[in-house]
Formats: C-alpha cells, sequence, structure tokens
C-alpha cells in the first residue's frame, strides 16, 4: 500500500474515533463523562495495534494488552484473519486492573470485534469510568481499602459478555440476590 492511500486511511480512522468520541460524550449522562470526560474511544487493527492514539493517552497501553488477552483466550487473528473462537456480535469486557491492565475498578473497558466478509479486520473499544461498580463505600472508592475486591466488582480481561452472563456475575457477587429474581 502507497504512503498517500495509508494516510487517507489514516485519517478516515481518526475522524471516525473523533466521531466515537462525540457520540459517547452526547450520550454519556453521567457527570464523570460530561464533566471529566473520563473516557476514550479507539479502532485498533486485528492484531489489537492502535491506529489513532486515544485522547486519554494513558489508555493506549490497556487496549493492546485487552486484545492480546482476548487472542489468547479465544485464538488469534492471523495473516487470514481467523477468528477461530470470536464471533461477530461479541462484546469483552473488563475492569481488573492487574489483569486487564486498567488504571482502577472503577474503569470500565469494552472491545468488539469489527468483521468483513467473515473475517477480524478490526476492533472498536472504549474505556469509560464508573461511578459505583459496588464496592464497600458509595462510589467504589475508599481511602480504608485494603485491597481491590472492596472497590467493586472484578471482571477479568476476556470476558465474553452475554444479557444472562452479565447478570449470573453480578448475581454471583451479590450478597442479596433476591432483589434480581
Amino acid at each position: 500500500m502507497d504512503a498517500i492511500t495509508v494516510e487517507i486511511l489514516r485519517n478516515k480512522i481518526a475522524s471516525l474515533v473523533e466521531e466515537m468520541h462525540y457520540h459517547f460524550y452526547r450520550s454519556g449522562y453521567s457527570t464523570i463523562i460530561r464533566e471529566s470526560r473520563d473516557f476514550s474511544c479507539v479502532i485498533l487493527d486485528r492484531e489489537g495495534r492502535l491506529i489513532v492514539a486515544p485522547p486519554m493517552f494513558f489508555h493506549a497501553p490497556v487496549y493492546r494488552h485487552l486484545i492480546g488477552r482476548i487472542l489468547a483466550v479465544y485464538g488469534t487473528a492471523g495473516a487470514e484473519g481467523s477468528t477461530e473462537g470470536i464471533r461477530d456480535g461479541d462484546v469483552f469486557v473488563s475492569n481488573h486492573p492487574y489483569e486487564g491492565g486498567l488504571p482502577h475498578v472503577s474503569d470500565m473497558a469494552f472491545v468488539a470485534p469489527v468483521f468483513a466478509d467473515g473475517k477480524i479486520v478490526a476492533f472498536a473499544g472504549s474505556i469509560a469510568h464508573k461511578a459505583d461498580l459496588g464496592g464497600t463505600v458509595a462510589g467504589s472508592t475508599s481511602a480504608n481499602a485494603t485491597e481491590m475486591y472492596q472497590e467493586g466488582l472484578l471482571i477479568p480481561p476476556g470476558w465474553r459478555a452475554t444479557v444472562d452472563g452479565f447478570r449470573n456475575l453480578v448475581m454471583s457477587k451479590c450478597e442479596n440476590v433476591s432483589q434480581w429474581s
């Protein structure tokens, strides 16, 4: 591919990422999103490499790490774009600081594969700060926390999200599950 085509594609993807940021911001009802703008959106190639850096620059290595973990669990996106376990419509979720590389438990990452002709061509993702993930105190951040489990629900990288799966995950972490039944 020649340099002009590469630059045209890079600018098109940069434009798409800017649009993702705009719509994420406009649809965010949280003051964390609206006032602090503590979120980022990206488009990555099928190997998980950033094409355009996110405005929240410290999120950049997190995306690479998450895609690496997802590909390790579900299969690689090789030269032919094979998808061995990753399916169209999958969404992967994580907020784990150590295993997922997220800055802290309150940052939630979502990554989805982008398919063309049945093959992965890219990944789209976002990371946003959530106000409360069920920690020991409201807001999930406590000066008295002695371990990260006290900050809220932990979701390891590569967790494939489904409606029932997410409900079951939340219920398994709740003390009073009768409110969810």
